[in-house]
């Protein structure tokens, strides 16, 4: 009977003389280590630490339900905003990269651009300062101004209270800095946390993209906001979808209706912080990857027990074939 100390040393020879199989079974290992810790770390952001907002379970993000993606374009989050009855209130955002440069050499910093009334519909209050606000926008470009997270400012600025009102260039577009975000707000976007919010209507400098105003952009922004007391998701899906519906559409611009969901999942991460084609490709190469360990790791189990029940000399003396394909492995 094969003890686990035997079997332990057989399957440490099989891996001294396959190094490069080892290997690829350590990296396995390893990636299917981090994938466990990833699933963790999402299900306690979405589970155990949903997303730090008053009365967060009365947040709802708006998606398409064509595609159950939650981008919109600026003009459709314009017209769910003004035309719904049944959300206290829609605000949008997006997440960013941009350069930032406080005087020193400038470095790029994640961020969110939104609506002027982001703050206010998640009824966030600043810390230090003041936020900005829907009577902040004027239209495009007509907003410089940018709201610090208290992280940032805590590592970047020392806590200097001065830095309200300096001017800083953000893309090489000054900005000036009107507060500072609650130590413990960090977004509406679960594993983001950014160091800055500046108006959606920037975008154009931001961004340096001209396509705020374009209704075809549905990757743009995301839309959430607060469901009104006493309306139920039925009710609001249905006002939404005889938005989308209007005859003031054109007929090619007319959205095939729309869902409720809850903002800040992880698909939201998926689409918008990494390419999608990219991350498909990536997953259907480790799969094909995983599938070659695990064939190599059953030839390895077969073939141990093939030498085992006859053993190296008798393989040798009548000449056996070792078997090399799934096929002839099954067959012992």
């Amino acid at each position: 009977m094969t003890t686990p100390l035997q079997a332990l040393r057989f399957a440490i020879g099989q891996l001294r003389k396959s190094p490069g199989f080892a290997i690829a079974a350590v990296l396995t290992l390893a990636m299917a280590i981090l994938a466990n810790a990833v699933v963790l770390s999402v299900m306690n952001g979405l589970i155990l630490r949903p997303l730090n907002v008053p009365q967060a379970q009365s947040l709802y993000g708006i998606e398409r339900a064509s595609d159950k993606d939650m981008s919109q374009s600026y003009p459709d989050y314009l017209d769910l905003r003004d035309r719904n009855h049944s959300f206290d209130d829609l605000a949008a955002f997006s997440i960013t990269q941009v350069a930032l440069d406080t005087g020193e050499n400038p470095s790029p910093i994640w961020g969110v651009e939104a609506s002027g009334n982001y703050f206010d519909a998640l009824r966030i209050q600043q810390y230090l300062g003041r936020f900005f606000h829907a009577c902040d926008e004027h239209g495009a470009n007509s907003a410089p101004y940018i709201v610090l997270s208290d992280a940032h400012w805590h590592s970047h600025f020392h806590d200097d209270r001065g830095m309200l009102g300096r001017v800083i260039q953000l893309n090489k577009h000054p900005l000036t800095i009107l507060g500072i975000a609650p130590p413990k707000f960090r977004g509406t976007v679960v594993f983001v946390s950014p160091n800055f919010f500046v108006p959606v209507v920037n975008h154009e400098q931001v961004d340096g993209a001209n396509d705020l105003n374009d209704r075809p952009s549905r990757w743009l922004l995301t839309v959430v906001g607060r469901l009104k007391a006493g309306v139920t998701l039925a009710q609001e899906t249905a006002n939404l979808n005889s938005i989308g519906t209007e005859k003031t559409y054109p007929k090619d611009e007319r959205q095939s209706g729309f869902l409720l969901g809850r903002p800040g999942l992880f698909r939201f991460i998926v689409y918008h912080l990494f390419d999608i084609k990219h991350y498909s490709l990536f997953t259907r190469a480790q799969e094909k990857r995983l599938h070659r360990v695990d064939e190599r790791l059953f030839q390895a189990e077969c073939l141990g027990k093939a030498l085992k029940g006859n053993g190296w000399r008798g393989a040798v003396r009548h000449n056996s074939a070792v078997p090399n394909t799934p096929r002839e492995l099954r067959a012992l």
